[in-house]
């Protein structure tokens, strides 16, 4: 069960912005019904709800209308979700202790630590959480590895993207993205005990893998303004047309040395 919040966030992330996209009260009715449904799941899974809700406030922000216009849309998945969630409210009503349970038993307040230093045991707690995915073993919560989430490629493609993602903040797109990261990152890990806690950041870990696609995107941009995207292309049509300059030519004929430095240099020119 822990890699359903993760998966409860990727499919009401595509079902919301499926929903924003048709604008049709179908797409929002599946919303409220996995909304619901993930009521019923892990813990963890509520902050997908949250995350879909965030998703669609933004998603409607400088739109004409914006909510007001949505509304058929958001009493149709509130609706559902309703319906879903009531025999698991009425439950919690006759429990309410249950309702919190997990919460109280994952909570940084009960480690005696936190009521002396909070400054310390916060920056302590961020640490511990967001290193695992790039320098950190992850050696705790049910996954026991000795390395990190990311090798070293990786971990360095999840800073780029994230540095690139930070830098193009007022992009929906990555405000959302950078919203789904921190929140997991805060809720599932700094606030709770014994941060890394794997089975509960398995919520970040798409988050983490579209900064990573992000890290490719922001290289290859980095080497087309460097200009080597024109020059693997003039590469290509040169090796096309049977035009690459010819080492061997040097290594079998000494005497073709000069020809081939005045073809090479230009080649190069015409880089």
């Amino acid at each position: 069960h822990n890699i359903l919040p993760g998966f409860f966030a990727v499919w009401l992330f595509y079902l919301t912005l499926r929903a924003l996209r048709t604008n049709r009260i179908s797409s929002a009715v599946w919303v409220g019904l996995i909304t619901g449904l993930a009521m019923y799941t892990y813990l963890g899974s509520r902050l997908a709800m949250v995350l879909a809700a965030s998703v669609y406030v933004i998603g409607c922000m400088g739109q004409p209308g914006g909510l007001r216009l949505r509304w058929q849309q958001l009493l149709s998945a509130a609706l559902v979700g309703l319906v879903v969630i009531l025999p698991l409210a009425a439950y919690f009503m006759q429990h309410p202790d249950h309702f919190s349970a997990r919460l109280t038993a994952e909570s940084i307040t009960r480690d005696p630590q936190f009521h002396y230093a909070v400054g310390s045991f916060l920056l302590r707690q961020a640490a511990r959480t967001a290193l695992v995915f790039i320098a950190w073993p992850a050696t705790y919560g049910f996954y026991h590895a000795s390395q990190p989430y990311f090798a070293l490629p990786g971990a360095a493609l999840m800073l780029l993207g994230m540095g690139w993602s930070l830098a193009h903040l007022r992009r929906k797109a990555m405000l959302i993205l950078n919203l789904w990261w921190w929140s997991a990152l805060v809720l599932a890990g700094i606030l709770t005990a014994s941060p890394p806690a794997s089975q509960r950041l398995v919520i970040a870990l798409p988050a983490a893998a579209w900064f990573a696609a992000l890290g490719i995107h922001a290289f290859w941009q980095l080497l087309t303004d460097a200009g080597f995207k024109r020059i693997f292309a003039n590469l290509l049509e040169a090796d096309a047309q049977d035009r690459m300059p010819e080492v061997l030519l040097v290594c079998c004929n000494p005497d073709q040395l000069g020809l081939f430095t005045a073809e090479l240099t230009r080649y190069l020119e015409n880089l």
